[in-house]
């Protein structure tokens, strides 16, 4: 499955949000932590206001990154 980035710029914690939205219409909304052998990228995915989960994406399932 692609998904596609939107990286947007929060002010509030001095970070870049990122929304990542998948073919089927779902989203998260969560901050880049960091990335793996220029392969993998770490995705802290914001579950509710202080708890984030970290999920890894390979970087052949992202479509298109975007600044927004």
């Amino acid at each position: 499955m692609k998904i596609s980035l939107t990286v947007v710029h929060d002010y509030l914690y001095e970070r870049d949000q990122v929304k990542i939205q998948m073919m089927d219409g779902a989203t998260m909304k969560g901050y880049i932590e960091s990335l793996i052998d220029d392969r993998y990228l770490v995705f802290a995915w914001r579950r509710c206001m202080f708890f984030f989960m970290p999920v890894i994406i390979p970087m052949e399932y992202i479509d298109s990154i975007e600044q927004s």
